[in-house]
């Protein structure tokens, strides 16, 4: 008995494109899954130091124009008496045929934001089991200015390996 093609999941290489020889996964809201683990590394004053972290909501949104692209994210760690949640919404602004993807935006940490920067290296569309992601290491370098006076500033990198799930209506397993 054959299979019903309508309803078998796309093969992986149906999710990618080509712009000017620029590989991108197909247009649409490619969802970050909840719960992926995030390397955080701050560094209040001399010392650096690594933290856990987790995604917690995230989209990328790849236009039908590649600039039109955006990243947002949303990143907690939780320590006990600690809790930090980074927030960052941003645009893509470059991308090249090696796959490194360059985002500018804002970032916001508790009621401080800053200009901030997400690089990421995208490593394609694959299947994880019968279900397609795009795969992307990312990471995020800022200084935030605390609302305290006299306070330092905060400076954060973060890192990441993420799978993104494709737009709604691709069909899963």
């Amino acid at each position: 008995m054959q299979a019903d093609s309508s309803s078998a999941p796309p093969a992986a290489a149906s999710l990618i494109r080509d712009v000017e020889g620029v590989e991108t996964p197909r247009p649409g809201t490619w969802a970050l899954g909840a719960g992926q683990p995030v390397v955080i590394h701050d560094a209040p004053r001399w010392r650096r130091r690594e933290r856990d972290g987790r995604i917690v909501a995230g989209t990328l949104v790849i236009g039908e124009d590649i600039t039109a692209s955006t990243l947002s994210l949303v990143i907690a760690r939780s320590e006990p008496g600690r809790d930090l949640r980074i927030e960052f919404h941003g645009r893509l602004v470059r991308a090249d045929a090696t796959g490194r993807w360059h985002s500018s935006g804002r970032i916001q940490i508790g009621t401080s934001s800053a200009s901030s920067t997400v690089d990421a290296l995208y490593r394609g569309v694959y299947r994880s089991g019968a279900h397609p992601v795009a795969w992307l290491t990312m990471h995020g370098h800022t200084h935030v200015r605390r609302g305290q006076i006299g306070a330092r500033p905060l400076r954060l990198d973060w890192t990441a390996d993420v799978n993104a799930d494709p737009p709604v209506g691709i069909a899963r397993c």
